[in-house]
């Protein structure tokens, strides 16, 4: 038996590499979460910033270094002002970020168009940084600790029987030209999971979701974790790179993570608002 796993392991070294750094990232990001406060804020502070670096590493001569660490900047910063719980602070600022980053962007040299140089620019603070801060704001609720743990479980069980129902049963490949592994019994297993597991780390954690409520927000959770997924499959497609890093064994890198967290974090925020978290 032991020489039959040992087979296993070999023939699926992907596998058993995410299994390992799940095994150490899992229990640590727990630890940083359960600090919550300032531990957690520096921690989103360097994953939002590593996300940004690596997603301006996937176009690497479409921005400057002076407009790389600028956008990693205001990334780091508008997970400060998220920390001090200024959220209309953190909105306004951004929105002036954005009128200031138009000429900035549009005077320097370049041969490639304003438009997607801009763009390119503001994705990093905007889809990393201020996504990622709704992690921070979440924390700051009622039961935001509770929240946040059953949120982001909810996000790898839905990966995880996903990667593994599509790898073993997947037949039936639903985004060939963008995410050729995804397969429809993948996808359809990640949303089962995603939406049984919800409503049960609600009830363990007193979350005020009844069933039904629980139910919905986990698939809902499951469907944009995975438009997450694809938004970035889409744009390391457009890349032409397998992975944005490798900083995680197994999984790629810190942008590989992050694609199917950081939408369902802003739901379920604005969720938790409407139920008087």
């Amino acid at each position: 038996m032991i020489d039959q796993l040992t087979k296993y392991l070999k023939l699926n070294s992907s596998f058993t590499l995410r299994v390992l750094t799940a095994a150490v990232g899992i229990p640590l990001l727990g630890l940083i979460i359960w600090l919550d406060g300032i531990w957690f804020t520096l921690f989103a502070i360097s994953v939002g910033v590593s996300g940004t670096s690596e997603l301006y590493k996937l176009w690497p001569n479409t921005l400057s270094k002076t407009l790389i660490s600028t956008g990693m900047i205001w990334t780091g910063l508008i997970c400060v002002i998220g920390y001090f719980g200024y959220y209309w602070v953190t909105l306004f600022s951004i929105g002036l970020s954005l009128l200031v980053s138009i000429p900035i962007t549009a005077g320097l040299q370049s041969r490639t168009s304003f438009l997607r140089r801009w763009l390119l620019f503001i994705a990093g603070p905007m889809y990393v940084g201020f996504c990622l801060t709704h992690s921070i704001f979440i924390l700051k609720l009622l039961k935001g600790t509770e929240l946040l743990v059953s949120t982001v479980a909810t996000v790898f069980t839905n990966d995880s029987v996903a990667y593994l129902i599509g790898k073993n049963f997947g037949k039936n490949h639903i985004y060939g030209s963008i995410s050729p592994n995804k397969t429809l019994e993948g996808t359809l297993g990640g949303f089962v999971a995603s939406t049984a597991i919800f409503p049960a780390l609600c009830t363990i954690f007193s979350l005020p979701f009844n069933v039904l409520e629980a139910s919905l927000l986990g698939f809902i959770i499951g469907i944009s974790g995975q438009l997450g997924d694809l938004l970035e499959s889409f744009l390391k497609r457009k890349a032409k790179v397998k992975n944005s890093g490798s900083i995680l064994p197994g999984h790629g890198g810190i942008l590989d993570r992050l694609d199917s967290i950081v939408f369902p974090l802003v739901i379920i925020y604005y969720c938790a608002l409407l139920a008087g978290l």
